[in-house]
């Protein structure tokens, strides 16, 4: 059984990765696509010059997605019965009910039953 601190730590600990990844990725991103914008000047056509935008934007996408996934597979609380993740837009209702927002098995140390969530 979890604790709502547990729950809590757990939240915690993947929004700060989340912000450790995302920032200087982000920064990197537009870095990249200012030196692009920048040389591209008005060389080329305009398809020439929007596909020299897109792909690393494309590129970005390819490699932060998968990223962003590992770490929700890795820091955030799984159910013992079901599994799957408390996302973080379910916390409060775990912490609220005791019980897992997919499933509605309890999982939280002290919650009375009678607060079940039946889940979506």
């Amino acid at each position: 059984m979890l604790t709502p601190a547990d729950v809590r730590a757990a939240l915690r600990r993947y929004w700060l990765i989340m912000a450790a990844v995302m920032v200087p990725s982000v920064a990197f991103l537009l870095v990249v696509l200012s030196s692009i914008s920048h040389r591209i000047g008005h060389t080329g056509t305009d398809m020439s010059r929007g596909l020299r935008l897109i792909a690393p934007m494309a590129i970005f996408a390819a490699i932060v997605l998968p990223v962003i996934f590992y770490v929700q597979r890795v820091t955030l609380v799984k159910c013992p019965e079901c599994g799957k993740p408390i996302y973080p837009k379910q916390v409060d209702v775990v912490i609220a009910t005791g019980a897992c927002a997919n499933c509605g098995a309890q999982i939280i140390d002290g919650q009375s039953s009678n607060n079940r969530w039946r889940g979506p």
